[in-house]
């Protein structure tokens, strides 16, 4: 009993305490909802949220300025990645999921792809890798990935493309396919357009595929990660978000 009052006492104090030592702010511009610290309004500290029309995509704690503890990612609703942060830096292991169902399971304090779900699409295909300077078109144990998955690929093109203004005027629409090599790190290069539609779409495309997070696992052949060639198609569509 004593314990039971103790602890509730303790929680009592402590929330009283953060509430003097914070202040909430809502950001207007980017949709933000954080706490800061009195003393220095700059350092975010306490529970985090994102929104977009009013909906949840990002959730998580500061503490004085760095992600801690849990966070998690939405997309329309659906939960697409949750792990721990600590001073920062992602630890342990992360989950990531498409519309409810888990995809991926990556360690991230080993850098260690734990679990992952084969995209049906890719089951069998085959890419084009290169192996002592010479490119041969094989099926690979396991194709290049990226860190979240197909939704986490939409996700970072939804937010970051931009219709140019030149192909809304047009009506153009269409896929533009972009190339480029992944390597053994992951890491990525010699981007360019394999397919276009004009307009300003192609460039678009490649400006948001160059810049996107570098989040990529090496594909595998033979047990061994390999260089391979991977073409991620861009989609221009004219529609109301």
């Amino acid at each position: 009993m004593y314990t039971s009052i103790f602890t509730f006492t303790f929680l009592i104090i402590s929330l009283c305490s953060f509430g003097k030592d914070t202040q909430k702010v809502k950001d207007k511009k980017t949709n933000e909802e954080y706490y800061v610290l009195r003393s220095d309004n700059s350092i975010k500290h306490g529970s985090y949220k994102k929104l977009f029309k009013n909906d949840i995509i990002l959730e998580g704690y500061y503490t004085n300025g760095l992600k801690d503890s849990i966070w998690t990612e939405y997309f329309f609703k659906h939960k697409i990645s949750q792990g721990y942060y600590h001073n920062d830096i992602k630890v342990g292991v992360w989950e990531y999921f498409d519309n409810d169902t888990l995809v991926q399971k990556y360690d991230a304090s080993k850098t260690e792809l734990l679990f992952y779900k084969p995209n049906p699409k890719e089951v069998n295909k085959e890419f084009n890798v290169l192996i002592n300077y010479d490119t041969s078109k094989i099926k690979l144990d396991r194709p290049p990935l990226y860190l979240g998955g197909d939704i986490a690929i939409f996700n970072q093109i939804w937010h970051d493309l931009k219709y140019p203004k030149t192909a809304v005027r047009d009506g153009i629409m269409g896929t533009v396919i972009i190339c480029f090599m992944i390597d053994k790190n992951g890491k990525t290069f010699k981007h360019s357009i394999k397919n276009g539609i004009g307009g300003g779409c192609d460039e678009e495309a490649l400006r948001v595929v160059i810049g996107m997070e570098e989040k990529w696992i090496p594909g595998i052949l033979n047990g061994e990660k390999i260089d391979v060639v991977y073409e991620l198609p861009i989609v221009f569509e004219l529609s109301d978000r």
